[in-house]
């Protein structure tokens, strides 16, 4: 029974009030809390009567020193595994968060000037000493409108003022916390920057620590800000008891770039990267993507084509970069419309069934084939093809994909079909 409490580091208390327990890391920890503590807690109040448990982690190079404080324990910092991405920001650390992701470098228009603002307002109150205005400060939006890009520039400019800051996402910081007995503590940051928390929108686990961290940081005064894609309060996953408490603080909506900020994020980073495109060029990228995500892969396709040819004594400049940058789907004016089109002809359907809610046995290969193209020619995201097809859900769209997929290979006449008709949308005027 001896080697069983081996791993564990345990001290006692002068007093003989507190006991606390170290554990070497944190897979041990969930075994422990799950198969052992009841067993664990019967022994050492039967040697230790009246003593209060206290649990955390220890990593190596943290002191373990007896602890005479109850209080002490709760509040001790961890040392923090470095893991790339998440690790808090240091005044010292040169990464992007600090370089590329600034406010000055957040691309907005009249619909985004209000989470800017409140996103300063509340570094200016962080870096002055003073308690957060809000808490938590909400922040959601569709995928690439530039949630991460917001938290990134606030992480940035609390780190250069001097404060501790942890960027990433809930579960990699929960992993940071010291886990008490009836508590979390946060470890010390002055700002907490959680992205994509509807990652953990189905754990009930992860739903109970966010909502028991908002109240930590009311009650320490330190800014937590939370990044969703969707509004915290329209999240059907999500239990009362955490919506109650995010939408008790700041919630704003970050809304997806429109024309006239794509095409000004293009314009700027044409002139930074001395890519050399033309105005045509540049209206023609910012129309065809939706996101900054997506012009940022197009400038790098092209910035990887220069660097190589440049490499190569060629004459980087001597280039279509139209046809760098997209493929001969996105060259022409290939759209899904054009793909419903050509699929309901070879089928001798209408594009409306497709389309619509029909689940006829007429109309499903077609609208299986017209689903995996737009997938496989246009990249499209499950999201964008489910909204084209009359707002279906993205795992349907997903099974179509996969269904064609698993069809194309094993079919030789369905691939041939598949083929003549995408060859077919590609040749289209």
């Amino acid at each position: 029974m001896a080697r069983w409490f081996d791993p564990l580091d345990i001290s006692l208390n002068q007093e003989g009030a507190v006991v606390q327990v170290l554990f070497p890391h944190i897979f041990f920890r969930h075994w422990f809390m799950s198969h052992a503590k009841s067993a664990f807690e019967k022994a050492a109040c039967s040697l230790c009567r009246n003593a209060k448990i206290i649990y955390s982690l220890g990593f190596e190079g943290l002191g373990r020193d007896p602890v005479s404080n109850p209080e002490k324990v709760r509040e001790l910092p961890q040392k923090i595994p470095e893991k790339k991405g998440t690790q808090p920001l240091r005044r010292d650390n040169k990464n992007l968060l600090l370089e590329h992701y600034t406010f000055d470098n957040f691309l907005f228009n009249r619909k985004n000037d209000f989470p800017l603002a409140a996103a300063h307002d509340a570094v200016e109150k962080i870096a002055a000493g003073d308690f957060p205005p809000y808490t938590p400060f909400v922040v959601y939006g569709q995928s690439g409108s530039g949630k991460s890009h917001l938290l990134r520039a606030m992480a940035g400019a609390l780190t250069n003022k001097g404060k501790r800051v942890f960027y990433g996402d809930p579960e990699n910081y929960r992993e940071t916390l010291i886990l008490g007995p009836d508590r979390y503590s946060p470890p010390g940051e002055d700002g907490i920057l959680l992205d994509d928390a509807q990652r953990s929108a189905s754990s009930a686990q992860m739903q109970n620590f966010l909502a028991r961290l908002v109240d930590a940081c009311l009650t320490t005064g330190r800014l937590l800000v939370i990044a969703f894609d969707l509004n915290p309060a329209l999240c059907g996953d999500l239990g009362q008891k955490l919506v109650s408490r995010l939408t008790a603080g700041l919630t704003v909506e970050i809304k997806r770039p429109d024309l006239e900020i794509r095409l000004n994020y293009a314009e700027k980073h044409n002139k930074l990267l001395n890519l050399g495109l033309k105005s045509e060029q540049l209206l023609q990228l910012a129309r065809r993507t939706q996101d900054i995500c997506s012009i940022d892969g197009y400038l790098a396709r092209l910035t990887a084509y220069r660097s190589m040819v440049g490499k190569q004594g060629q004459n980087a400049l001597n280039y279509d970069a139209s046809s760098i940058m997209f493929t001969k789907a996105e060259r022409s004016k290939l759209t899904p419309a054009a793909i419903v089109n050509n699929v309901a002809e070879h089928f001798s359907v209408s594009p409306e069934d497709i389309i619509g809610k029909k689940r006829d046995k007429k109309i499903s290969l077609p609208r299986h084939i017209a689903i995996f193209l737009c997938r496989d020619m246009l990249g499209l995201s499950l999201v964008q093809i489910g909204n084209f097809f009359s707002e279906r859900d993205h795992t349907s769209i997903l099974y179509s994909v996969n269904k064609m997929a698993k069809l194309l290979d094993s079919d030789k006449d369905m691939h041939k079909v598949a083929n003549d008709i995408g060859k077919l949308c590609l040749n289209a005027d």
